[in-house]
């Protein structure tokens, strides 16, 4: 099954969810990937964000099944054959979220401008730090250095 590639996938959902939030609003998801609630028409959900993050769990339960199922001893057991459903779960819905990334990432947009304005100097004390150490002081001085600069 995919559980390790729709980690993936939940981890991007989790960040287009928060991303596409009006107080970042960094990402906004084509208008098949959204919906407007039906209270407030000027606002929009990420609803296939929301689902490609739920399918991480669909597919963490069917391993959970099958987990609990194949603890047995050595040889053919019949109770293996009630795994069947749970393995063809899982699959389905790894591919099935494999399948929407495409088009979400293509369909989206990016707010480089909401982006480039919430970029603050502290961001880059540790770029700062490293540079300095690149020039030949101890990383641990250039550290310190870095640790006081000022916003």
């Amino acid at each position: 099954m995919g559980w390790q590639a729709l980690q993936e996938v939940r981890r991007l959902a989790w960040d287009l969810v928060l991303f596409s939030t009006q107080e970042f609003a960094f990402v906004t998801l084509g208008p098949g990937h959204r919906t407007g609630p039906s209270i407030m028409p000027n606002k929009h959900k990420p609803d296939m964000a929301e689902l490609l993050r739920g399918q991480h769990a669909i597919v963490g339960g069917a391993m959970a099944e099958l987990m609990h199922a194949i603890a047995l001893p050595n040889g053919y057991q019949r109770d293996l054959q009630l795994t069947k459903s749970a393995l063809i779960r899982g699959t389905l819905a790894t591919v099935d979220g494999l399948r929407q990334i495409p088009s979400v990432l293509a369909e989206m947009t990016l707010n480089t401008e909401a982006m480039a304005e919430a970029i603050e100097p502290a961001m880059y004390i540790t770029e700062k730090a490293v540079q300095l150490a690149a020039e030949g002081m101890s990383f641990r001085e250039a550290y310190r250095v870095a640790a006081d600069i000022k916003n």
